[in-house]
């Protein structure tokens, strides 16, 4: 059985108390809202972040992005373009690509949490509730692309995930290292909220039972990306 009870109410807090207990109180979060809060605010927050971190990439990274360039032939390609110029067009790209891949990759994630739990563990919840608990878990993400941007001005780099290869425990070639590279800190937090969710619109799932589910397979996409890139 879940870990928490569940007393769902009518109404969904504000905007600003989600936000606050989606860092620091999940189970409240869906305890209030019964997994149906609004999903459109979340998600607005983490496009407009993905488009600050799209801004905070230094110039000279989207030259580099232009470097070995080839066409449909596969022949070299010339950029005549100064450095300012490819950077704007990078950064407009880049921006337009945040704003159809984040509702995108909402939809699609929503749909994978209602396969795995709804249909293939015969769960409770309903696709617009893991909806919900999607776009809230966005906000996790989008705190660790933030931070990821402060570490990068501070150390004059372009933005990185925050990871846990930061801890110097293995050799930079070995596959443990491309392992921890590949397991980002604040995608772990936002699974663990996402099982809480889980657990709150499935009376019948705990959290431990749905976090080893969603931990497990995030390590084991991180295992097999690490693989292919030795």
């Amino acid at each position: 059985m879940s870990d928490v009870t569940y007393h769902p109410t009518t109404a969904p807090a504000p905007f600003g108390r989600r936000v606050f207990q989606t860092f620091f109180a999940p189970a409240d979060l869906f305890r209030a809202s019964g997994g149906y809060a609004p999903w459109a605010g979340p998600l607005l927050v983490s496009i407009l972040v993905g488009m600050l971190v799209v801004l905070a990439v230094p110039s000279e990274a989207f030259m580099a992005m232009t470097e070995g360039a080839v066409n449909r032939r596969g022949r070299p390609v010339e950029i005549t373009s100064d450095v300012e110029t490819v950077a704007y067009y990078g950064r407009l790209l880049g921006m337009l690509t945040v704003l159809a891949r984040q509702p995108l990759a909402a939809f699609l994630l929503a749909g994978v949490l209602t396969l795995i739990f709804g249909v293939l563990l015969r769960g409770e919840g309903r696709y617009q509730q893991y909806l919900t608990i999607t776009v809230h878990a966005f906000l996790i993400t989008a705190l660790g692309s933030l931070v990821a941007v402060a570490v990068a001005m501070l150390r004059g780099g372009e933005p990185r995930g925050i990871s846990l290869a930061l801890l110097p425990l293995f050799p930079p070639d070995s596959f443990a290292f491309r392992l921890l590279e590949g397991i980002d800190v604040f995608t772990l937090w936002a699974l663990v909220f996402a099982a809480v969710g889980v657990s709150m619109v499935d009376r019948h799932r705990s959290r431990a039972t749905a976090a080893a589910i969603l931990l497990g397979l995030y390590v084991a996409a991180a295992a097999g990306i690490a693989s292919l890139s030795a």
